[in-house]
């Protein structure tokens, strides 16, 4: 019991980690400054709109219901993502510290590796359709968060290249980078969603998406000083819609398949 148990206290732990850095971020704040003001000062046409960042409470959330899970039950999913789950807490964590102090290269290599992380979570947690409640413990806890660290990876680099001065005349304007940054991520993310049947992934995306549009038509935003991301994004957002419901419909479409799970206990 010892061996499977220290893992998952570990990544007990980390989750802890995870949420003191972000309360302390809030709270302190790390280095006299919030989040989103760094995010103000290096502002891009990408980011969306204060409200969307609310989905980070849905993901600590659906993430503590994992972490609760883990402790208390044992599957072949579980064992295989505990490892790459505490190095994800400990990143997220860490890149915090990294926005916060304004090393934006370094806050979007620690992203890029967390992002990562997600990428072989979302393997195993996607890789076969299984009961309603291992669906709703493991798969979209770190479905949401997959989807959501695929659009800040975005927009760290996106802030990132604002930091060096890359993101206005550097080949392209703006504007245009803007609108090559969104097709390139719905073409990404659509796959992405496809490939792993995952509804719940592009669903996130859209929710990004809405974000990107609203703040666009905000009168206390942009303004619709940009017609052409608007556009962009409304012809977009459709197509994620799209995306969402293919990939739903793939979903229902795989065969139920039973995860062997017991008790840490037995």
């Amino acid at each position: 019991m010892l061996t499977s148990l220290a893992p998952r206290l570990v990544a007990l732990l980390s989750f802890a980690f995870m949420l003191v850095m972000n309360v302390l971020a809030t709270t302190l704040p790390l280095n006299g400054q919030a989040t989103n003001e760094i995010s103000d000062r290096y502002d891009t046409l990408f980011a969306p709109i204060g409200f969307t960042f609310a989905i980070w409470g849905v993901i600590y959330l659906l993430l503590g219901v994992y972490t609760v899970v883990q402790l208390v039950a044992d599957n072949a999913v579980i064992r295989a993502i505990t490892p790459w789950f505490i190095a994800s807490n400990l990143l997220n964590g860490l890149w915090i510290v990294a926005w916060h102090y304004e090393q934006l290269w370094v806050a979007a290599l620690i992203i890029a590796a967390l992002l990562w992380t997600l990428i072989f979570i979302n393997k195993h947690t996607t890789a076969a359709r299984t009961t309603v409640g291992s669906t709703l413990a493991i798969r979209v806890p770190f479905a949401v968060y997959f989807g959501w660290v695929t659009v800040a990876t975005v927009a760290n680099i996106s802030a990132l290249l604002v930091q060096f001065g890359l993101a206005e005349g550097f080949v392209l304007s703006a504007e245009a980078w803007t609108i090559t940054i969104l097709v390139v991520a719905v073409g990404i993310g659509s796959t992405t969603a496809l490939v792993n049947s995952s509804p719940t992934y592009a669903l996130v995306l859209v929710w990004a998406f809405w974000g990107i549009l609203s703040r666009h038509l905000s009168a206390t935003e942009w303004d619709s000083a940009y017609p052409s991301i608007i556009l962009t994004v409304q012809i977009l957002l459709p197509v994620l819609g799209l995306v969402t419901l293919g990939a739903f419909v793939r979903w229902l479409r795989l065969p139920v398949t039973e995860l062997p799970t017991k008790s840490l206990k037995g």
